[in-house]
């Protein structure tokens, strides 16, 4: 492991979601927050399901982004994401 906990820690997030269908007890969504050190070890992963309530990818992305938050144990964090709506709903609260 290269990474220095104490110095920084990477997390990677990510939310997906199943087939489209009209019935949505047939569609699922998962998420996963994975740390990476600087040579591409995964160091934890947390990943899950969502069972009931809306099944959207942005409800599978805004997961991933909490559970990183909850991951979050080094002075620098850097956290990686693809979604546009975690993105701006972290840059909109970290202003207040």
């Amino acid at each position: 492991m290269i990474r220095n906990p104490e110095i920084h820690q990477q997390l990677y997030t990510d939310g997906s979601g199943g087939p489209d269908t009209s019935d949505d007890r047939k569609r699922r969504i998962g998420w996963a927050t994975v740390e990476i050190d600087d040579s591409m070890n995964i160091l934890a992963i947390k990943a899950g399901t969502r069972q009931e309530g809306k099944q959207a990818v942005p409800v599978a992305e805004i997961r991933a982004g909490i559970e990183a938050l909850g991951m979050a144990q080094a002075p620098i964090v850097i956290m990686y994401t693809d979604s546009k709506t975690v993105y701006e709903g972290f840059l909109e609260q970290s202003h207040k």
